[in-house]
């Protein structure tokens, strides 16, 4: 009788079934972790994206990304008294 619980069960675990079973379990405990990792870092996440935000809202998609900074020569203005 347990080498037939044994045989049986040893069949389950290597049926499509199983496998299914396990993949949502496994699926269950991930959601579960991000959910509780987003409760206690979810205020830093939004800070955050919100830092991004703010940070990207200023760039200007028409500026030459790729020149060096200094790429322009200096242009002396000559002292205020000259004017």
């Amino acid at each position: 009788l347990v080498k037939g619980l044994s045989d049986r069960f040893d069949e389950y675990e290597r049926s499509k079934v199983f496998d299914a079973k396990r993949v949502l379990e496994e699926k269950l405990v991930n959601e579960r972790n991000a959910k509780e990792f987003y409760r206690e870092f979810g205020e830093y996440i939004d800070a955050a994206i919100a830092d991004a935000v703010i940070a990207i809202s200023s760039i200007d998609d028409d500026d030459d990304d790729t020149a060096p900074i200094d790429s322009q020569p200096h242009e002396p203005r000559g002292s205020p008294r000259d004017t």
